[in-house]
């Protein structure tokens, strides 16, 4: 199977890490451009629901700043930097139909039960709303090298 370009929606965390890392060796691996996403929230809403905020201009910023120091695991793999506003899991799946993404790879936080039920979780909703297919991270990997 050919991927030209892969989707890596990144939030900072390990498990976004991890996914950044399996997307570089595939797209190493296969000449694919990388297209690194990070979707600001409107709103966040912390671990049991209970609080929330708006992101300030400086929270938006320091989350700029975040992505633009953002590249491959692997060198040499090209790849493109996306700062998107609103609901992530929405302009996730929006962001792959409108540009001709192959494969979304995106790292899974495994959270369950209440926690699950009131964030809900970004990588179920684009998994089922998705248009192409969508490899979950579940935590952060290391990959060995190949022989060569």
């Amino acid at each position: 199977m050919q991927f030209k370009n892969i989707l890596v929606p990144v939030d900072f965390s390990a498990s976004s890490q991890g996914a950044v890392e399996l997307a570089s060796t595939l797209a190493n691996q296969k000449g694919s451009t990388l297209h690194f996403v990070y979707v600001e929230s409107d709103m966040t809403v912390f671990e049991g629901g209970h609080t929330s905020y708006v992101p300030t201009a400086e929270d938006i910023e320091q989350d700029r700043e975040r992505l633009e120091k953002l590249v491959p695991a692997k060198e040499g793999v090209q790849f493109e930097r996306h700062f998107l506003q609103g609901v992530p899991a929405e302009k996730i799946v929006e962001f792959a139909e409108q540009n001709g993404i192959d494969l979304i790879v995106l790292g899974s936080h495994g959270r369950a039960g209440l926690a699950r039920f009131l964030l809900g979780s970004v990588a179920e909703q684009v998994v089922r709303t998705g248009t192409c297919p969508v490899l979950t991270v579940k935590q952060p990997i290391h990959l060995k090298e190949e022989a060569t």
